[in-house]
């Protein structure tokens, strides 16, 4: 297989072939923006779609995860990004229309995120679908409810 390009309303993707733990082969395109990054004045603020790119969209390294105190090292830290609005598609093939699973991972709303690191899709895939894992906002950056027009929720 080589690296597959597909095209998006917003631009093409070229992704990448990951070999799973059992020696085969899967299409993996990640990093996917499906908001502009929340940011500036659009923290706290509904997401906006993202802006079309020209060119090829390299999509084979993840997006950031969400910032975050990451809770499994012996002394947390502060990890992530408020860039973080990524989504990761992952498939057998391009041709055909299959199943669609959309991973949204847990945490508690503070910490995580759709990392296939800690989700890989490799045994998913051997049911022939499409597995899709998204990072979102975390903590106040995500759910933040003050009843005021700047932090609405």
């Amino acid at each position: 297989m080589s690296a597959p390009i597909v095209r998006t309303r917003y631009g093409a993707l070229k992704g990448t072939v990951v070999q799973n733990v059992e020696g085969g082969e899967y299409l993996a395109f990640n990093g996917i923006p499906y908001a502009e990054p929340p940011v500036g004045q659009l923290r706290f603020k509904e997401p906006q779609p993202p802006k079309a790119w020209s060119g090829i969209r390299d999509a084979g390294k993840e997006g950031s995860a969400a910032i975050q105190f990451d809770m499994l090292r012996p002394t947390p830290e502060i990890i992530g990004s408020e860039d973080c609005l990524y989504l990761n598609v992952s498939t057998n093939s391009l041709s055909g229309k299959r199943a669609v699973m959309v991973w949204i991972h847990g945490g508690g709303f503070v910490m995580g995120s759709g990392s296939s690191d800690m989700y890989s899709p490799d045994y998913l895939l051997k049911h022939d679908i499409v597995f899709v894992s998204i990072n979102y906002r975390l903590h106040v950056l995500g759910f933040l409810n003050v009843d005021d027009e700047e932090a609405a929720g």
